[in-house]
């Protein structure tokens, strides 16, 4: 969910450039925003998926979230023993590895409302996830 989440966040970023791109009202101050949450959605990408800068090169990188969890998964999916106590401990450090990731999701996500805030008062075009206004309606 994490992952998927972060895919839209991502979308998100890359449309409301372009409507900051579009409206002449909107000053360098949120685009310069939009991109340092953009920084921040990269790393917490890095840190749930892997680099893949890295590991393109067949250089060794710290195991990623998502890679944890799908050992955790798979070793697991068509088995009928127990759970092993290396899964146990595999996902104790998933735990601990996630709760700091989803605390910074939902910050990059809360900035990013106050960014489409500031953009839908300036009269930037609709985006996604964006519910529009109509003049005259509560």
């Amino acid at each position: 969910g994490a992952d998927r989440a972060a895919d839209e966040i991502e979308d998100r970023i890359a449309h409301l450039l372009k409507a900051a791109e579009e409206t002449p009202s909107v000053g360098e101050d949120q685009a310069t925003s939009l991109r340092e949450i953009r920084t921040r959605m990269q790393d917490l990408r890095v840190q749930l998926n892997g680099d893949r800068t890295i590991t393109a090169r067949s250089e060794p990188a710290p195991m990623a979230l998502m890679t944890r969890v799908g050992m955790i998964a798979g070793g697991s999916w068509n088995s009928q023993s127990g759970v092993t106590a290396n899964h146990r401990d595999s996902l104790a450090v998933a735990a601990g590895q996630f709760r700091p990731l989803l605390a910074e999701l939902k910050s990059i996500a809360a900035d990013l409302e106050a960014i489409e805030a500031q953009l839908e008062s300036e009269g930037a075009p609709w985006t996604p996830s964006r519910i529009p206004d109509w003049p005259g309606q509560p």
